[in-house]
Formats: C-alpha cells, structure tokens, sequence
C-alpha cells in the first residue's frame, strides 16, 4: 500500500515566525525547585509546540516564562503521493547507504555539510546500531569522482505512520546545484515504498 502525506521543515533562528514550530519555556526565577525534576544546578527548559496552547498556559500558570528569543524548529508536512522524480546533474548518483563500507564516507560528508567533527567514525557507527536506524532510508548523492557530496537521513515512525527527515547535509562546495532536492526526493520515495504516509523535515544545511 502506498503512502498519502508528508511534510518539510524551515528554521531554528530567533525572530523567525513560529507558526507549527516550537516555544521554549525556562522557569520564573522564583520557581519553587522542589518542582524540578532532576539536578537542581542550573535553570530547567523545554520546548512546546505553538499549537499546545492548552498545556503552555498550564505550564505558564505554575511559574514558567517564555523565552521569545530562543531558537526554535518550524515543522511542515506534505503529502507523500505524487512525488516527483529526482533530478541529478550529469555524473552524480543517489542512492541509499550500503553499511560498513560507506562508513567513512558518510561520516565524511556530514563533517564537510556541517562544519564539525562532532558526528566520528564511533558516533555514527552507534547511530546505526540505534533504533530506529535503517540504512534503507539513509541516502547520499555520489559525485562523478565517488565521494559523497549530500547526506540525507529519515528517521521512521511505525506506528504513525509517517517519517523524519533529519539531518539533510551539502558539502558546501556542491550547494544550489539542486542535490539536496534530489536526494530527499530519492529518500521519501523509499519512505513511501515501506508504507509511510506523511514525512516531517527539519533545517537543511
């Protein structure tokens, strides 16, 4: 059975509107710490959705104030039925990850997408071992020389039926060639093909 929505994702930067995205809330500075849960050393946050309006007014009730200059996701979806085809420049290629093998090179390219060695050999290797971790539904775009150039990675809800695209990556020496479209294209339609019916997405990089 195929798949019938999805969704897309936009930004975390202060100041950006917030319509579906996220509020982050910290304690009053006189919020009793009795009602913490936890290490009580340092101030307590969390996020809600703009749409919880119910439980942000509880929460602001017992003592928590908004931070409005916090960063924040905005969170879209879509439908997954009539996806179009990717689209690839001349000599480049998607395809999903095929294990051990593309473990030096996945790692590779979130490193050059993001600026960071944060994501290792190690760390990326636990990633996969993790559930809900399928390499079925962790993509990249191969340059004409074999090396990765995009990274695009969907995390999978069984139960609802629907997928998270995060994090998507572009070695910047390859941006606004339209590789990142491909590649998430590529991944929602393996998403569809295991019977997901909407997706989620995240920033981009």
């Amino acid at each position: 059975m195929g798949a019938r929505r999805a969704g897309r994702g936009l930004s975390d930067r202060p100041g950006c509107p917030t319509t579906s995205g996220r509020r982050w809330i910290r304690p009053a500075p006189n919020w009793p710490r009795r009602h913490w849960t936890g290490s009580t050393s340092g101030p307590r946050e969390f996020t809600l959705l703009d749409t919880e309006t119910e439980l942000c007014g509880r929460i602001l009730r017992r003592g928590y104030e908004e931070r409005p200059d916090a960063p924040f996701f905005a969170y879209h979806e879509r439908s997954l039925e009539d996806l179009p085809e990717p689209v690839l420049p001349a000599g480049f290629t998607v395809r999903p990850v095929r294990g051990e093998e593309d473990l030096e090179q996945r790692v590779a390219v979130h490193q050059a997408a993001w600026n960071s060695t944060r994501v290792t050999l190690s760390s990326y290797q636990a990633v996969t071992e993790a559930w809900p971790y399928r390499a079925g539904l962790d993509w990249v775009v191969e340059g004409p020389d074999g090396r990765f150039v995009v990274s695009c990675l969907i995390w999978h809800d069984d139960r609802n039926g629907v997928g998270l695209i995060e994090p998507i990556g572009t070695d910047p020496r390859y941006r606004r060639r339209g590789l990142s479209r491909a590649v998430c294209l590529a991944a929602l339609h393996a998403l569809r093909e295991g019977g997901r019916r909407r997706r989620h997405r995240l920033p981009p990089r």
